[in-house]
């Protein structure tokens, strides 16, 4: 009994209103909004017994409030107050299809497809989720005040199993509903649904359970052994698709049976078109009207249509052809349902005894049944998660669990296999991927138990499943997303966007790390992280292997051929995201990627901002993703003032957020404002970049202030700490491919071929960035550095003149568009020196004036002529040169303070 009137400060409790094996239930108030609720009581036998179930609940409750479909009953909360334990749901107050049955036991046709089409639509939507009833009869079926169908228990069934065998006034209401699979304690899937529904339906036209014994040893058996009794001896006037539907829902092999509540309930559609018109009228049938159960063609997301329907109207099925068609084999024990057999002769003592014994056997059977039954449903409760070592702060744990033998598959160590595959290619190859692999010690054979193991040791992706002789199928399953500080992305979406279904057929041959990846990227995508969603795609261009098949079709499946493709062929990622979008147009990621596709293929701007503001309207307001991408086209547009209030946004809602950072300081500098710029790539280096990019530009801003000392600690930090140059160029390859131009990625191009000697390719980088904003100086920089380094190495006098000449034009060039950085006059008066002009004709009269009007400089300068007369001091050294012994250091610190 509920010790208190308010629970949870919360909830009012009124009269009492059922009972089940869980516990009590009772009508009460939501005193802050005045609404009506259930309110179950948790017995407290079974809660000190399973001290983990509320939390279960919990967690079931998540999945209930996910699926949001008008015929299934919404779990609202789950309250623990004092040692008492309760759920809340939604009231229904129209008793339930069991107490309609006891008044009428027989409903008339048009009520049945009424009842039936709603619980279809219900399944519909709850199988599309994985849910799966287990558990489903009139009992768990609640009619609200207006006559609509709505189900309950879904994830709380199945937990009450155990309950079940102690409670003989529900046991035999419960198992004459139960699939023959869980009678076969085999693994079960939507199927069983699908067979209970069929008996649902039976007995709501025939007012009789088709499987049913005096006993549940008899019942069960009846479930597995018995042919379907004729539905016509108790219904003639049944419609022929309607009985032909139930037999196909009630095979007793579930790959025979009807797969679908989809298709149930397209069926059902056709056969309500086929009955009188008053009836249609009746449950709301109408000409032309568009199915609820429709599916998208292979084109649109990748689902498979339903195949043709057989008109019912044209149907001719006899009595006599469903009788022949469900009694193929002779039934063990005879239904109750059925005629009782004719009084006979007696039978010897030898039939005697072998009936006897099979009597016993048949009850022995049962029991065996019961007893896989009571595991069975007791499956999820038993699976304790067990923790395996855990990875540093900042690292992605994958789980890898024990993958389950099919029947008749040799045992073999898959899992090993796969484990030591993914290790080698996060944690050897790519182990900034930051992604960390471990074998989970356990069997998981569902999403629930799945989960459980994810939570236990904060996993992001848990990898299960089960191999054949010849093949072996996994499930990569989203964990927990604790390592996203800004995700707001709802639960629902992120499963629809990352989860897949992945078949090899050969563990050592085939990897799944391209799939790893890919929900690395989504999930980073949802958290607004746009840089790191860079990154991991450009993984994805560094993996050499053979990737499993994605066999998932839907919003995940496209998102993952778009990543595929991504950077080979932009327009076939570009054609899978229109195929994401199709799945479920309300679903926010795959915008975001489009838009970004657009940006990298160039030609089609206006589509990245269409894209953006869809991103927008079905997303987060404060989701930053698309204030990134938008920041990044205004900039190759122009459009400074717009790029920057995007990056602001940014930078507001991801302040401990380097890379935001560091492109509002870019944005600083070559707007030139040196000082707000250094003080964005200071505080990018605090929080710890994994790029070289704010070094690079404290570097150049060190050289600005002839604090050469400095900029020499930046590019050491660079060498040491970000050794692979190329790591900028793919990146910034990744995110604006060939076509866009974009100023940055040759800006770092040329940086990064500097540090490594590639004159060359500096001259062509600088180039380029010239070409897409010939005001940033810098470049002038880099093509006379690269220019005089080239000449230092010429030992053709002819072209090493020709080189200082070209490195000569760079920097006056420089000086033309930024006069005030005296490094180009210096820089250039020692190219003057090595063409031979002496050390008086290299500085004019408005280059000494430059020098002099920066202290720094002037102090700087004069101490940097010595050496350069004498050779020691050069354009390729400058920044490796060894400073000690002309006091530099504290040259500079004074510089820098005045």
């Amino acid at each position: 009994m509920i010790d208190k009137k308010i629970i949870a400060n919360k909830y009012e409790v009124l009269e009492p209103i059922g009972q089940g094996g869980m516990g009590d239930v009772f009508r009460g108030r939501d005193t802050q909004t005045g609404s009506p609720v259930a309110i179950k009581l948790l017995r407290a036998d079974i809660m000190s017994a399973r001290p983990n179930l509320l939390e279960r609940f919990q967690r079931e409750g998540e999945v209930l409030r996910q699926l949001n479909h008008p015929n299934i009953v919404k779990m609202l909360d789950t309250v623990q107050d004092g040692r008492q334990s309760y759920l809340v749901m939604e009231y229904v107050g129209g008793g339930s299809l069991r107490d309609l049955l006891k008044q009428q036991p027989t409903l008339p046709l048009g009520r049945i497809v009424e009842i039936a089409l709603e619980v279809a639509d219900a399944l519909t939507r709850a199988h599309h989720r994985k849910v799966i009833h287990r558990d489903l009869k009139p009992a768990n079926i609640l009619i609200a005040e207006d006559g609509t169908p709505r189900l309950t228990d879904f994830g709380i069934a199945r937990l009450e199993g155990r309950s079940h065998l102690t409670d003989t006034g529900s046991l035999l209401g419960t198992y004459a509903y139960i699939s023959p699979e869980i009678c076969r304690s085999e693994e079960i899937d939507a199927r069983t649904d699908i067979w209970s529904f069929g008996i649902i339906l039976y007995e709501m036209l025939t007012g009789h359970r088709p499987f049913e014994g005096e006993h549940t040893a008899a019942t069960l058996l009846a479930i597995i052994n018995n042919p379907l009794p004729d539905i016509t001896q108790y219904r003639p006037e049944t419609p022929p698709a309607l009985v032909q539907l139930i037999y196909r829902m009630l095979d007793k092999d579930p790959n025979q049976r009807i797969a679908s509540a989809r298709r149930v309930g397209a069926e059902l559609e056709e056969i309500a078109k086929s009955l009188d018109m008053s009836i249609r009228n009746a449950i709301g049938i109408k000409p032309g009207q568009p199915s609820r159960f429709a599916t998208t063609s292979p084109s649109t997301s990748g689902g498979t249509p339903l195949p043709p329907q057989v008109n019912p109207a044209t149907v001719e099925l006899s009595r006599q052809d469903v009788a022949s068609a469900v009694s193929a084999a002779p039934p063990t024990t005879s239904p109750t349902t059925a005629p009782p057999p004719a009084v006979g002769p007696a039978a010897p003592r030898r039939s005697l005894i072998l009936g006897v014994a099979g009597g016993i056997i048949g009850v022995l059977l049962a029991i065996g049944i019961l007893l896989a039954i009571a595991v069975l449903g007791d499956k999820d409760d038993e699976f304790e998660a067990v923790l395996v070592d855990p990875v540093e702060p900042g690292e992605y744990l994958v789980l890898v669990a024990e993958l389950e033998p099919r029947p008749g598959a040799t045992e073999r160590d898959v899992t090993r296999f796969i484990v030591e595959d993914l290790a080698r290619v996060f944690e050897e190859e790519m182990p900034d991927s930051q992604i960390r692999v471990r074998a989970y010690p356990q069997m998981i054979t569902s999403d629930d138990n799945a989960q459980l193991a994810a939570e236990t040791n904060d996993a992001l992706i848990i990898v299960w499943g089960n191999y054949s002789q010849t093949s072996i199928n996994l499930h990569l399953q989203l964990g927990v997303t604790t390592a996203f500080e800004y995700i707001q992305i709802e639960r629902e979406m992120l499963e629809q966007s990352t989860n897949l279904d992945v078949r090899l057929g050969d563990e050592q041959q085939q990897s799944v790390a391209p799939q790893v990846l890919t929900m690395l990227s989504v999930l980073l995508a949802a958290d607004g992280d746009g840089y790191e969603v860079t990154r991991v795609i450009s993984f994805l261009d560094r993996l050499d292997v053979d990737a499993a098949e994605t066999v998932s079709g839907g919003v995940s499946g496209a998102l993952y051929d778009a990543h595929i493709s991504y950077l080979d062929d932009t327009n076939a990622a570009i054609r899978s995201l229109d195929d994401a979008i199709q799945s479920n147009p309300r679903n926010p990621i795959p915008y975001a990627f489009l838009g970004s596709a657009y940006l990298r293929e160039g030609t089609s701007y206006s589509k990245v901002r269409d894209n953006m503001r869809t991103a927008q309207q079905y997303g987060p307001e404060n989701w930053t993703l698309p204030f990134e991408i938008l920041g990044l086209l205004n900039i190759v547009q122009g459009r400074q003032d717009e790029a920057l209030e995007n990056w602001d946004a940014v930078v507001e809602q991801r302040p401990d957020d380097w890379y935001p950072i560091n492109q509002r300081g870019a944005m600083y500098y070559f707007d030139g404002d040196y000082e707000q710029a250094q003080s964005d790539f200071e505080r990018s280096i605090e929080l710890g970049p994994n790029a070289s990019f704010p070094y690079l530009f404290l570097m150049m801003t060190s050289l600005r202030e002839a604090d050469i000392v400095s900029a020499q600690e930046y590019l050491e930090v660079i060498r040491t700490d970000y050794p692979d140059p190329e790591v900028s160029t793919r990146l910034l390859h990744a995110t604006f491919g060939t076509e866009t131009p974009y100023l940055m990625a040759p800006v770092f191009s040329a940086f990064g071929n500097l540090t490594l000697g590639q004159y060359d390719q500096v001259v062509v980088d600088s180039q380029e960035a010239i070409m897409i904003d010939g005001d940033v100086s810098d470049m002038y920089l880099l093509q006379g550095v690269a220019y005089c380094s080239m000449a230092v190495d010429e030992t053709d006098e002819a072209r090493q003149l020709e080189l200082y000449e070209l490195a000569e034009e760079a920097y006056t060039n420089g000086i033309a568009h930024d006069p005030d950085f005296p490094l180009f006059v210096i820089l250039r008066a020692e190219t003057r020196i090595r063409m031979g002009m002496g050390l008086s004709n290299s500085l004019d009269e408005t280059d000494r004036m430059v020098i002099e009007e920066s202290p720094a400089w002037a102090e700087l300068s004069s101490t940097l002529m010595g050496p350069m007369l004498t050779n020691n001091l050069n354009c390729r050294n400058l920044l490796s040169y060894d400073y000690s012994a002309l006091n530099i250091n504290q040259e500079a610190e004074t510089a820098g303070t005045e």
